[in-house]
Formats: C-alpha cells, structure tokens, sequence
C-alpha cells in the first residue's frame, strides 16, 4: 500500500500543473491530453481507456490538502506514543495509518491512467524500470519507518507534500529528463525519451510561466495571447512543440515540417486602443480618456469638431452620434456629425451643453450666451446638401424642436424686401452682402421662391422659421418678434 503511495505522489510531480493559467493551455499526445482552461480548469485525460480515465488538478491537490491533515494527526498521536509510551496510542496510531492508507488507495485509483501511461514508457527498458521500482520500495520502507519512528520524519513528509504542490508547474518541463536519467542509468544508449522545445519567449506576450521557463515535449501546446494594445500577429495564434525541437503554428502539425517564421509575435495596436484583432481590423476596445467610434479609438479631448473626426477618418457620409469636448472649457457631450459633400457639420443640443436644462431664449443674435461659453455658435445650414443630410437623417420633430429660428444669419439693413430675390442662400449675389452668417461663412435658408423677408426686418434679430420643407425652411422677418425658444443648435465654424 505504502509503494502505491509513492506512485502517487511521483504521479504527481510528474503530471502536474498550476490552476492559474493564462493563456489556455493544451498538451496534447496518442497516450496523455492535459488540458488548462481559461477558467483555471486543469484536467489530464488518458484517450482510449474504458471506461474513460479522467481527473483534474484540482482533485489532485484536494487529496494533496487530506493528507496533510492525515500526517498532521499522525504528528500529534506520535507526540502522545513518546509521551505516555502506552499500547492504546500505539493502537490509535495503527488506525490512523489503516486511514491514511486508504485515503492515498482513494487518490491512486484517480492517477492509475497516468501511472499506466508511464509505466508503458518504461517498459522499453524493462531492467531500469525493475531498479527503479526496488529504489521506490526502498524510500517508502525508509518513509514507513520515519513516519512511525519520529516527528521529525512527519515534518519532513509534510514539506515534501508541500513542495510538491508548488512544483506542480516545473515537474511537466522535467519529465522527460527524469525518464532519460532512468534509461542512462539502465544502460541506455542515450538517445532521448523525450524531445523537448526550448523556453518561449515572445515580446508583448502573456505567456504562462510553464511556457517562458520551462522545456516542452513534442506534441505540447500553447495558444499565444497579448498583453493589452497588442494584438496576435500571424495566421493561427497556436503553436506547437514539434519534433524539430521547436515551436511553431499548430496547423502544421504532423503535417509540414517546422518554419520557425509562423511564430506569432504580438505587434501594437493602433494608437489609443486598448486591445484589437490587427493593425488593420479596427479596435475593439479603447483606452482610458478614449472612445470607439466605427472600430477606431478617438482621443476624447482631441475631439473638438466633427471636422476633426471627419479628418481622422472615423466618421462616414450619414448621421453619426458622436462624443466632442467643447472648444472652450472642455466639456464632454453628445454630439451629432453630419457628413455631406466631402464637409463634416457639427449639431450640439444646446441643453447638452446646460446639463440637460432648458436653455437661455434669446431673440437678439448678438444676446446668445449658451453657445458662446463653450466655444460655439448658433451655427446655420451651410448649403444644400448640408440641409438635405439634416432633413433626411434628423427628421422634422427634431428640426422644429430645435430650430424655431432659421439659425445664426444676420440681416444688416431694414425696410428691403427680398421678395424677388430667390434662392434664399449666401452664393444668391441679388443679397449683395446684406445677410451674412454668425461666423461670416456659407449660409443657406431656403432653395425656393419665397415673400419673405419682406421688408420689417429689424437688424440683428433672427429669421424666424415659419414651414420645414425638403427645400429648406421658409423664413419670416417680422421685426425682431421671434425667439429662438428654450432648444437650439450649437455648431462651429470648422466643417
């Protein structure tokens, strides 16, 4: 019983592994899979056993854990045994030992598949397996004795187990050298057991320790991930130790012989992205102060204009709901951009601006405040296609919410009408520089014949917005009678 317990606890050094991996890890063969989940799941597999052999690290080191508390009882019943040197806690100490027999018989039967794979490893050199075996039977008559004999030798044991556990990771790397030192010693003719792959070691990578510090066997692998901003740089991000002695692409396996150049590397992200899947591919997730936007990251404090995202290739010719810091005091808001004609227009809901709040009406241009503290105006349509853009993605619910006015066109001069004057745009040379926009740029209004402005216009006051049509919107100038109400637009003069 004892020598099965030395088994097991080679078993484990041999076959063990660490539960914190990252990334998966497979090693894969014709007679032992270990598979490493992403979720800290580690389980080793024999194929082709029934019924199926199949246990997990975890069970492992629960069984581990038992019998530490098996040997700590065994420590305190021989502290009595030398204390009172009496024949009842010699009894009890034989029962605690029946226990600890059969609770290693409970953990060997989870480890047989393994010790039958090894055992058929060995028995290439039958005369090395048979020293071997006579070794382990001596260590466990000499473990027998310590344990019944002294504390000091249940100490010893504990440490022993204790090691074990945390060298679970390191003893896969060392199996094969185990196994040739076993064969050289048996007379072998030194070819190895075991072709291993050297210490991988990729730059920007999150490799699992067993991978950056530990030899390999043939047939182990390994799926690369990246730390974040960097992604996978090749076809397959599986590699595999192949019998060159050498990682590389999974695929290729028994198939192709190794090209060391299908190594994955893992190369940056584009600026501002937390991970992506290439250089190319877009971001998937973006920095701290950044935001995605059509699968590329936007500096959030970059953003000023939709002109600027217009010029980092991130915005598209339609609607786009975006996220701009303001010119002036930097705040952050929800913004619309509006793409037409090779030209990227701005639209700010004044009460994103007021945290959500109404918003200053006003029906003098010169008196508007809301705006102006940010770095923005009561901006108007540009020219056609700006307007088209507006009432085909906006829709008329939004524009007459937002636009009781026609926007920020200023008239210089009262008592003319324009009646006869059409279309109602800033290009019409009939205005002869008598409207102009807040920002003295392109302004349109309306693309119709129209009786308005007739003539009681009063300087510096709005247009008021009478009709929204597929042609524009019909203006009324009707002295300076007409506010912008408590919603309006905020634009700039960059588009």
């Amino acid at each position: 019983m004892m020598r099965g317990y030395v088994v097991f606890l080679l078993s484990l050094s041999m076959f063990g592994f660490t539960a914190n991996a990252q990334p998966t890890i497979e090693a894969n063969g014709d007679d032992l899979q270990l598979n490493a989940g992403p979720d800290g799941q580690i389980t080793f597999v024999v194929p082709g056993q029934n019924p199926p052999v199949e246990t997990t690290v975890a069970f492992l080191l629960n069984s581990i854990m038992d019998l530490n508390k098996l040997v700590a009882d065994l420590q305190a019943e021989v502290k009595e045994l030398k204390a009172n040197d009496g024949a009842d806690a010699m009894v009890d100490l034989k029962a605690d030992v029946e226990d600890l027999k059969d609770s290693m018989s409970l953990a060997q039967k989870n480890v047989t598949g393994l010790q039958e794979d090894l055992k058929e490893e060995m028995d290439i050199r039958q005369e090395s397996i048979d020293s071997t075996v006579d070794m382990v039977n001596k260590e466990t008559e000499t473990l027998q004795t310590a344990v019944s004999a002294n504390t000091k030798a249940t100490v010893d044991l504990t440490e022993t187990v204790q090691t074990d556990v945390e060298s679970l990771d390191n003893d896969i790397g060392v199996l094969g050298k185990k196994v040739d030192k076993i064969l050289s010693d048996g007379g072998g003719d030194g070819t190895p057991t075991f072709i291993t792959c050297p210490k991988m070691s990729i730059a920007n990578s999150l490799l699992h320790p067993s991978v950056a510090k530990i030899e390999h066997i043939v047939g182990f692998s390994v799926t690369i991930k990246c730390k974040d901003g960097y992604f996978v740089d090749a076809v397959s991000a599986q590699v595999t130790c192949f019998a060159e002695g050498e990682y590389c692409a999974s695929e290729n396996f028994g198939v192709k012989s190794c090209d060391k150049s299908q190594l994955p590397k893992c190369t940056k992200c584009a600026d501002g992205c937390a991970s992506c899947i290439s250089k190319d591919g877009g971001c998937s997730e973006c920095e701290k102060g950044s935001y995605l936007l059509n699968k590329k990251c936007v500096v959030t404090k970059d953003a000023t204009s939709c002109k600027k995202l217009y010029d980092l290739g991130v915005l598209k010719d339609e609607k786009t709901d975006v996220q701009l810091t303001t010119p002036k005091n930097g705040k952050v808001v929800d913004a619309i951009c509006l793409v037409a004609g090779g030209q990227a227009h701005t639209h700010i809901k004044c009460d994103q601006l007021n945290n959500g709040r109404t918003c200053p009406s006003h029906a003098i241009i010169a008196q508007e405040t809301l705006c102006k503290s940010y770095g923005l105006y009561v901006t108007p349509f540009r020219n056609r296609k700006h307007w088209d853009a507006a009432f085909n993605s906006l829709g008329t619910r939004v524009l007459e919410q937002y636009y009781r006015t026609v926007g920020g066109v200023i008239g210089a001069k009262n008592g003319v009408s324009y009646t006869n004057c059409s279309p109602f745009v800033s290009t019409n040379g009939c205005y002869k520089g008598d409207w102009k926009s807040v920002d003295d740029k392109e302004w349109f209004i309306y693309s119709e014949r129209y009786g308005e402005p007739n003539g009681d216009y009063t300087p510096g006051c709005y247009l008021q917005r009478r009709q929204i049509t597929a042609e524009g919107m019909t203006p009324n100038d009707e002295n300076c009678d007409h506010a912008t109400g408590p919603y309006y637009m905020c634009g700039t003069s960059e588009y």
